[in-house]
């Protein structure tokens, strides 16, 4: 074969590799990309164990540098039965932890499992050795994490083993049948971003081994939240949550929010009306029941519905930017200049732009709503500025079968538009009437709902997603939040921030060039701190 012959051919060859490595290329990169189920995130856990026991790093000490001048966001808060020192206390993304000696020191004892994204604690009544754990945050943020199905331990929490429903995302309640450890029940609300995976209500009667779906989900819908009838495990309540997520957009209501309701331990349920609220408004739904009155349950209900005429507060006939972008420019030129005025003044335009300019550039065409609220667009305000129904707690007396709102008045600044992110509610072991619903603050009735007032004290971290209530004495209170736990022992009028653990949340970490070098990050609701790289855990004024 001649030199010209090998040369064209070795180009040929070429030509048809370069070929298919483009075509393979190309190939990989049209091909969708799908969310990794549980078998390949387990397979991608083993990998990284079996590259760490290979590191050449593998020997090095490593200690933590903090922060703890604040905590991290807690999911779930639990006492064990039989040992009233002892806490369990869940972090959105940092593990569980456990505390013997009431709360003075935690230490992890779930940091050996694949995940670190919790979503609830259950722990048998009988058997207060064996602990539950749900893992994948229940609250629907976009700092919420998925997990990967159900742990059980055996032994207090020294070692833990998967118990399945791997491909439930994210479980918001783990409830165990008091006469039966064995038979456990799990509120599973499923992927946030996909349809794929599995949600709804799930049951097991031999420890885990077999699980059985009891309520389906339906497209995005799946379950958040589980409550007992207190002395009566055969009655059982579920809330379903219709929501939707895309990193563009959120849609936090559906029809598919509802309570159930089982009345054979969980096998069959029917799904509750009795004057409920149904409808495409109704977002998360928070249950709670009480031994003081078996037959009551209540609901906290996020309401993105409008709010109704009558409900309206005094002042409400004022210009908000969210009722001028459901307005025609006939309608809002039908208010007083008086209130266009205040509306311009209380959005920061410019002082040339009073009523009068405002009236004759919207009527000749000039000026259009649109361009108007475009220049006051804030998504802090969308968040805030609201017009909606919002947080709500509705009561029966009767296990379900009628419904009464149990307030006259909008309880306004609580969850604002974002209900989603809380939708947990306590009542009193000991009083029926005295309940708790979280939001941004700690709201708290003891009237059954009538009315309300905010006992989150002076230093205590806003947006709250847990409470525990001491079974023997209801004024001795744990809350969970963003910042970590606080305690009080006189039903909120003083508290104290229990020990905290270095989980914050952080979003993205730098290193400045200072000899020692210094760290820098920014936390979920926790701002902007910074600590030197030389600090311990323990070291926490090193960080600010």
């Amino acid at each position: 074969m001649s030199q010209h012959s090998r040369l064209c051919g070795s180009i040929a060859w070429l030509a048809a590799c370069l070929t298919l490595t483009a075509a393979s290329v190309c190939a990989q990169r049209i091909a969708p990309a799908e969310p990794a189920d549980f078998t390949s995130r387990l397979a991608a856990d083993r990998a990284h164990r079996e590259l760490l026991s290979r590191s050449l790093g593998r020997g090095l000490a490593w200690r933590s540098v903090g922060p703890i001048v604040q905590g991290g966001r807690i999911v779930d808060i639990e006492s064990v039965p039989g040992s009233p020192k002892s806490l369990l206390a869940a972090y959105a993304s940092g593990g569980l932890w456990r505390s013997d000696n009431a709360g003075q020191s935690f230490r992890p004892i779930f940091d050996a499992e694949p995940t670190l994204i919790m979503g609830d604690i259950g722990v048998d009544p009988q058997n207060p050795e064996r602990i539950w754990v749900g893992t994948g945050e229940n609250n629907a943020s976009r700092s919420s994490y998925g997990g990967l199905g159900v742990f059980r331990s055996d032994d207090g929490g020294k070692t833990f083993q998967h118990m399945g429903l791997g491909d439930t995302d994210r479980i918001g309640r783990i409830i165990v049948d008091p006469r039966d450890g064995d038979r456990v029940l799990v509120a599973a609300s499923g992927s946030l971003y996909t349809t794929r995976g599995d949600r709804g209500v799930f049951l097991t009667e031999d420890g885990g081994k077999t699980w059985n779906v009891v309520i389906a989900g339906d497209g995005m819908a799946g379950a958040i939240d589980l409550a007992l009838a207190p002395g009566d495990p055969d009655t059982v309540y579920a809330a379903t949550w219709d929501r939707s997520r895309r990193p563009w957009n959120f849609v936090e209501s559906g029809v598919g929010s509802a309570i159930w309701k089982s009345i054979d331990g969980g096998r069959n349920w029917k799904r509750i009306e009795g004057g409920f609220p149904q409808g495409s408004d109704i977002g998360r739904i928070g249950l709670a029941t009480s031994p003081a009155a078996p037959d009551t349950i209540y609901a906290c209900v996020d309401h993105q519905g409008p709010l109704e005429d009558d409900r309206r507060p005094p002042d409400d006939s004022v210009l908000s930017p969210r009722r001028v972008r459901a307005m025609t420019v006939e309608e809002f030129l039908s208010y007083d200049p008086r209130d266009i005025d205040a509306f311009l003044r209380g959005n920061d335009f410019h002082e040339d732009l009073d009523a009068e300019a405002l009236i004759g550039g919207l009527e000749s065409g000039e000026i259009t709503l649109t361009a108007l609220l475009d220049d006051i667009q804030d998504g802090n305000a969308a968040l805030f500025d609201v017009d909606i129904r919002g947080l709500e707690v509705w009561r029966s007396d009767d296990r379900g079968d009628s419904w009464r709102r149990t307030h006259d008045e909008p309880l306004e600044g609580v969850t604002f538009s974002y209900g989603y992110y809380f939708g947990q509610i306590r009542v009193a072991p000991d009083d029926v009437d005295r309940v708790w619903t979280m939001g941004v603050p700690l709201i708290a009735s003891e009237d059954g709902g009538k009315t309300w007032r905010n006992i989150l004290g002076a230093g205590v971290h806003v947006d709250n997603h847990a409470l525990w209530i001491d079974p023997a004495d209801s004024k001795h209170l744990i809350l969970g939040n963003d910042g970590g736990l606080d305690e009080t022992y006189d039903a909120g009028e003083n508290w104290r921030s229990i020990d905290a653990q270095a989980v914050g949340q952080f979003y993205t970490v730098e290193l400045d060039d200072a000899k020692p070098f210094n760290i820098i990050g920014g936390l979920q609701d926790n701002g902007t701190l910074k600590g030197s790289s030389r600090a311990d855990r323990d070291d926490g004024p090193s960080w600010s």
